[in-house]
């Protein structure tokens, strides 16, 4: 079955738009680096497709869809980095030790009698 370009390249430019904004914003982002660098290529390639197959085209200037896909990309990718960076801050606390114990023992001891 032939389905023409004028209705494949919107649905998977809507499709790809989606599957970067659930990249971006609900999939979990995970703490290694590599996956990291993965994932933002990811989402900059899903976000510069989805603005080819969903912008009109000039014909003066044929690369005109590229700057707002780039823009997206930029404000996805930045967004998935700040929920990264607050992951894995998530549980970490302020490692001072009380102030009873800074004039006490310079070291602890590991059991007590």
């Amino acid at each position: 079955m032939f389905i023409s370009l004028n209705l494949l390249y919107p649905s998977l430019g809507i499709i790809s738009f989606l599957l970067a904004l659930y990249t971006a914003l609900v999939a979990p982002p995970g703490r290694r680096g590599g996956f990291a660098i993965g994932g933002a290529l990811l989402v900059a390639l899903l976000c510069v497709f989805a603005t080819f197959a969903l912008w009109p085209i000039d014909p003066k200037n044929e690369w005109n869809w590229l700057p707002p896909g780039l823009v997206v990309a930029m404000i996805l990718i930045v967004v998935r980095d700040m929920r990264r960076w607050s992951r894995h801050f998530r549980d970490n606390t302020y490692g001072r030790a009380h102030p009873y114990n800074w004039y006490g023992r310079v070291r602890r001891r590991r059991y007590y009698r």
